[in-house]
């Protein structure tokens, strides 16, 4: 029987997510610990291509499934436009810090310290730019060839290339080109709405532009289209990572998918730990039963065959290494520890502030902030239930027996204990993996429904994913409305780029170059 494997589209995902971290080792390593570090990077990145999952599904290339791929890839471009990548519409705030990192990339010498500027000062001499920059390297090196507006062109094709990517994986899991899917994952989120509206006292704001996922006040599970639209260089290999590793059916490579995403998502990356251990741990190794009878360990030994590989151990191994120790110096990583974050002190003076500044005014239940742990334990309790509960209780019956279900709910459920900084950002950004794989799940129960003509799981997903797509459609609305606003008014849409001395002096976004491992011994 003939394979039925998408090689070229794994291949083409595989490259997505091994380029950064290749770059980022040519670029800011010596040239004799670059080389060979590169050369094990581009053997696993070969096996892996060589290897792909079969999954016995072909895509197919009829006039219809062209037509839906070419449909796809133009709401894409537009979704991908519409947030501010590629720097042609409307850009929220963050793009300011994001803009500043990509040109430092591509004005500057690579690695990037304090001390390769001229008008470097005391102040911040010491210091190296430490951040998740994996996204933006293939860019920058189109910016230092060709300009840095191609860079910035190139951030847009990138995105969309990435995405188009995903949707092929996506139509691949479903087993059939349709554009549904896409839809569907552009808008996947929690019922913000409903949150907002059982807890904000002004609720004619719900109808306008504004983020409606900030209805918990501390917690955030990010909308689908707001991780695309705050956190895109996170994101977007991020999902393409969860699906390759998702598809694997053995563990030769996922070490390896992690090491490679790990330069462009940090935090990320973290919530992918348990989910790889279950996937790795999960497998049934099948061996003959006259074996068992000699050795009762066969099963161990074909689990480490299995798991502790050239390119786990190599080019899995090796890159996560590199990066962690990239990561070390970086200043706002030294302030993680396990904390119930709402009952923080800190937290709650500063979110008080930060709400009563912008004009945001919430009613937390059981005797407001004057009773503030009781009161938020409510709104934890609320906000799991509407961010992720509803989901998991449609689609209990179908994925019971599915070990995801279990490991991606009690991730979900752990991360806000943890805190790194100051805001939610653990909350936030390590949920995504079990977010993505909740998606996978209530597409699979959608699938499995339908067939099983099973309307009460039907439609009560279909309500919860139109009720969650609100929060997407007030992104798009937002930007769509600001990006016409700014073409009629003549306004530049773009958001000026932080310079190195508003970035460098900032924890979150650098460290001391004097006490980084990586920079004292690896970096050029």
């Amino acid at each position: 029987m003939t394979k039925t494997t998408n090689s070229k589209l794994y291949t083409c995902a595989y490259i997505f997510l091994a380029l950064p971290i290749i770059i980022f080792m040519l670029g800011w390593m010596k040239w004799f610990l670059a080389i060979p570090a590169t050369a094990v990077a581009v053997f696993a990145l070969y096996k892996m291509c060589k290897d792909t999952p079969d999954s016995g599904y072909k895509i197919p290339t009829d006039r219809g499934s062209i037509e839906k791929i070419v449909l796809v890839g133009i709401i894409v471009f537009f979704w991908v436009y519409l947030s501010g990548i590629g720097a042609l519409s409307y850009q929220n705030g963050d793009h300011a810090t994001r803009n500043g990192i990509f040109e430092l990339l591509v004005h500057y010498k690579w690695p990037v310290k304090a001390n390769s500027f001229v008008y470097a000062t005391s102040a911040f001499e010491d210091r190296g730019l430490i951040y998740y920059l994996g996204y933006w390297l293939p860019a920058a090196v189109v910016g230092k060839l060709f300009g840095l507006v191609a860079g910035y062109l190139f951030q847009l094709v990138w995105a969309w290339l990435g995405i188009m990517l995903l949707y092929l994986l996506i139509c691949e899991q479903v087993r059939e080109i349709k554009v549904w899917p896409m839809l569907m994952f552009m808008s996947f989120g929690g019922l913000d709405f409903i949150g907002y509206m059982l807890l904000a006292l002004d609720k004619t704001k719900v109808w306008g532009s504004n983020q409606l996922e900030w209805w918990s006040y501390y917690y955030q599970f990010s909308n689908v289209t707001t991780q695309l639209y705050w956190v895109f260089n996170q994101a977007i290999p991020l999902w393409i990572a969860m699906m390759l590793m998702l598809k694997q059916k053995n563990n030769r490579y996922l070490v390896t998918i992690l090491g490679f995403v790990f330069i462009c998502s940090a935090l990320p990356t973290i919530g992918m730990v348990p989910i790889m251990l279950y996937l790795g741990l999960s497998r049934k190794y099948y061996v003959k039963s006259e074996e068992l009878c000699i050795k009762n360990k066969s099963w161990w030994k074909l689990f480490a065959k299995d798991t502790f590989t050239p390119e786990n151990i190599l080019g899995g191994g090796i890159t996560g290494i590199i990066t962690a120790l990239y990561y070390m110096s970086n200043g706002s990583g030294k302030t993680f520890r396990i904390a119930f974050a709402p009952f923080d002190n800190y937290i709650q003076a500063t979110k008080m502030a930060a709400m009563q500044t912008e004009g945001i005014i919430f009613d937390i239940p059981y005797g407001g902030f004057n009773n503030y742990n009781k009161g938020m334990l409510f709104v934890y309790l609320m906000f799991i239930l509407l961010e992720v509960g509803v989901y998991y209780i449609a689609i209990y019956k179908y994925q019971k027996n599915n070990g995801l279900f279990y490991v991606s709910l009690a991730w979900l459920l752990i991360c806000p204990l943890f805190k790194v900084g100051v805001w939610a950002d653990f909350c936030m950004r390590a949920s995504l993996p079990a977010l993505f794989v909740l998606f996978v799940l209530v597409l699979d129960t959608l699938k499995k429904s339908a067939a099983a003509k099973d309307r009460v799981v039907q439609i009560s997903l279909i309500i919860f994913l139109c009720i969650g797509a609100i929060t997407a459609f007030h992104e798009v609305y937002m930007s769509t409305n600001m990006t016409f606003t700014d073409l009629w008014t003549g306004k530049n849409m773009m958001q000026n780029a932080l310079q190195i001395d508003a970035i460098l002096p900032q924890s979150n976004f650098s460290g001391s170059v004097d006490s980084s491992i990586f920079f004292r011994f690896l970096a050029k």
